[in-house]
């Protein structure tokens, strides 16, 4: 028994043996007919609205109200909003609108325009850092590979999909990811895996108190429990979702879940009961005036009268849905109701029309198979454009990686340059420093060196001098005049003894370590004198004005003295200057 999804194209379904998979889009819009008074009120005030984002949040919801019932009016005003938001450069509005686009192309089975535009929003979000419509759009891509029954693709970005809603903590939308990635699972006959999918997501509509996911979580567990064989968990389930959609009967979800459950029903031998909810199926379906599902139901009570051996009544419902195929061109239905016709009259034992609808069979299947090599075509020519685009995409990606890397090395590079020339310049710095330092030492001992030798020859004139002053008082007291005779010859040889020229020969070894200094010096302050120089020049030895006096024999207090002559010589005022680091900077 075949069974059917409501969200299939009425020219293209695929009539597989498995229980119905409803999934929920991006925006979990349901499927039902649309609100008109809504629709009037929303194109009313779009019209009095001046604003340009104002303008586009009423054509977005304009867009959504009408996807499902005017495609063509949707498709409208989803391109409105496209252009005022480009216009605007507002980049939410931008995003929204292209993945309603998107939507409207993928429900036309456009898939490659809806291919294109999902892609725009991807690029935009992950551009502007927009973490949930990066998984909106991520969540898009995925329908559009299964839709083309790529599903290893369709898998990866709903994953990626679901790990992004994870982060944000959005329970609903990982509800309706749930159910999508469920979805790849039953349509590979994972039927198990996708059962553990689908009460995942069913549980978290629970949680959230989503009415429409509880029904589409029920609907989507009872089709993997059915396609396990499982029917009579499979049927509380669906009852389940029948009484909660009870207060909408007239509607395509209620209908084709009346319709699963009467199949269940068949599997289980309770042909009574399947009987009658076919029966409400297509009062329902008729009341919505879609001959698609009148069609596909008629074919479904039409197998309940094979089943149950009455060919004449399966015969005659039969023949009723495939003149509704044939006048829409329901190309799958016409071949399974060609085959269920051949069928029963093979069981009447009725060769020639067995034979017509075996005819019937091989041209719908011939139709069928070029319509499929045509769409795989298609589908190979959109994975080709794609991947394309991917690629080029990657191309560039990697371009500007290898860019990264160029200006990131080439930053090393100069990095490393000026560290090299920084710390090569800092040794420089220390080397000069280590040398200033080492001569500055072998100065500062050069300056105790002149010291200790001034102070050294101060020293010895003074005892030489005082070594004569004694002899010449033991001359006076002596009675002999040999003796008087030596004793003056060995004052004067004492007299010799001393260093006249202390202070020239002090002068000649200070000049040729300080060069320039006496020359500086009077070339700022003319008016110093022999003794001002001869002074300075100690200050710029550091010597004390105690190891000055000792030095020149003079008293301290006219060292002090001399010193503040030469401040004021200088124009140094005040105690802020220190005299002798003023010297050594000369």
């Amino acid at each position: 028994m075949t069974h059917f999804n409501v969200l299939s194209s009425h020219s293209n379904v695929s009539l597989v043996k498995c229980i119905i998979n409803f999934f929920i889009l991006l925006l979990a819009i349901p499927l039902f007919s649309q609100n008109t008074n809504l629709v009037d009120s929303l194109e009313i005030a779009l019209e009095f609205e001046h604003s340009a984002i104002g303008k586009v949040a009423l054509l977005e919801k304009l867009t959504n109200e009408l996807k499902y019932s005017d495609v063509d009016r949707a498709l409208e005003y989803a391109q409105q909003a496209y252009q005022i938001s480009t216009e605007v450069d507002d980049d939410i509005s931008t995003i929204i609108s292209n993945l309603l686009l998107a939507e409207i192309s993928w429900m036309q089975t456009d898939y490659k325009s809806a291919m294109e535009r999902a892609t725009a929003a991807m690029e935009l979000s992950e551009t502007q850092a927009e973490a949930f419509f990066l998984a909106r759009s991520y969540l898009f891509m995925g329908v559009i590979y299964s839709s083309i029954d790529n599903y290893d693709e369709g898998a990866e970005y709903y994953f990626m999909s679901l790990k992004i809603f994870q982060e944000l903590d959005d329970r609903k939308f990982i509800g309706i990811v749930l159910n999508n990635i469920g979805d790849i699972f039953s349509k590979q006959k994972k039927y198990d895996k996708a059962a553990e999918y689908f009460m995942e997501a069913l549980n978290i509509a629970r949680e959230v108190n989503d009415s429409l996911g509880v029904k589409v979580g029920l609907t989507n567990y009872a089709a993997a429990l059915s396609n396990m064989g499982k029917y009579k968990e499979a049927k509380k389930m669906m009852e389940k979702a029948i009484i909660i959609g009870k207060e909408d009967e007239i509607n395509p979800w209620y209908g084709a879940n009346i319709v699963n459950l009467a199949i269940v029903y068949q599997e289980l031998e309770e042909y009574d009961t399947a009987f009658i909810l076919l029966n409400r199926a297509v009062d329902i379906f008729s009341q919505l005036e879609d001959e698609y599902y009148v069609a596909h139901t008629l074919y479904h009570l039409a197998y309940f009268y094979f089943e149950t051996e009455d060919y004449a009544s399966s015969i005659a419902m039969a023949t009723q849905s495939l003149s509704k195929a044939r006048k829409y061109s329901f190309q799958t239905l016409i071949l399974n109701n060609a085959d269920l016709l051949r069928k029963n009259y093979i069981k009447l034992n009725r060769k020639d029309e067995a034979y017509k609808y075996c005819m019937l069979q091989y041209q719908v299947k011939d139709s069928l198979y070029a319509e499929e090599n045509l769409t795989k075509l298609t589908n190979l020519e959109l994975q080709y454009e794609f991947d394309k685009k991917q690629q080029e995409k990657l191309i560039n990606q990697q371009r500007k990686d290898f860019l990264v890397i160029i200006i990131i090395i080439s930053l090393i590079l100069v990095i490393i340059i000026v560290m090299f020339i920084l710390t090569r310049q800092r040794i420089k710095a220390q080397n000069t420093l280590l040398a200033k330092e080492k001569l500055e030492a072998e100065l500062d001992a050069i300056n105790k060196e002149f010291t200790t030798n001034a102070m050294y020859l101060v020293k010895k004139n003074e005892l030489l001098t005082e070594i004569s002053e004694k002899l010449i008082e033991i001359e006076s007291e002596a009675v002999k005049d040999e003796t008087k005779d030596a004793i003056r010859r060995i004052a004067n040889e004492l007299q010799k003894s001393k260093d006249n020229d202390v202070w020239q020969d002090f002068e000649l070894r200070f000049n040729q370590v300080h060069n320039d200094f006496y020359e500086n010096l009077l070339r700022r302050f003319p008016a110093l004198t022999p003794n001002d120089l001869r002074l300075c020049a100690l200050l710029r030895l550091n010597m004390s004005s105690k190891e000055i006096s000792e030095i020149t024999t003079q008293r301290l207090g006219t060292i002090e003295m001399a010193r503040l002559r030469i401040r004021k010589k200088l124009g140094i005022s005040g105690t802020d200057v220190n005299l002798v680091t003023f010297l050594s900077q000369i």
